[in-house]
């Protein structure tokens, strides 16, 4: 599995890929540094809205970075988030609102997306915080 990340994904700029690099990659976040998915995250989260037949299932890969270790490993994920610009939380925010609104089909998806809610506001507060506000 590593080797194939690195064969799609290795050396190459996020905006090259194409939404079918992507969906090949879907289930890759596990295996990705949290340096790795901060970098490539941009790409995963455009696929799907660039072309949503290509992506396939990239968008139900994304959704489980809400969902804390059933996708990620415990210390990448923390990672991961520390990686996270206050800029960055705010697109992927605007995802999330994307996410609703193109898959408002059942209660698992509201509560995937209000658990992402959750985490952004979270992430949000604690980056106010520390930042004297």
């Amino acid at each position: 599995m590593v080797e194939h990340l690195h064969e799609i994904l290795g050396n190459k700029p996020w905006p090259s890929l194409s939404p079918i690099e992507c969906r090949h990659c879907s289930d890759g976040f596990t295996f990705l540094t949290p340096i790795g998915l901060h970098y490539y995250l941009p790409a995963y989260m455009t696929a799907e809205i660039v072309d949503a037949e290509e992506a396939d299932v990239v968008i139900d890969r994304l959704i489980g970075l809400f969902q804390c270790a059933r996708f990620y490993r415990d210390d990448c994920y923390v990672t991961f988030w520390r990686l996270v610009t206050h800029d960055q939380l705010a697109t992927i925010g605007r995802w999330v609102d994307h996410y609703e609104i193109a898959y408002d089909f059942n209660d698992c998806t509201q509560s995937e997306v209000s658990k992402a809610r959750t985490w952004l506001a979270t992430l949000a507060d604690a980056r106010h915080s520390s930042n004297g506000g």
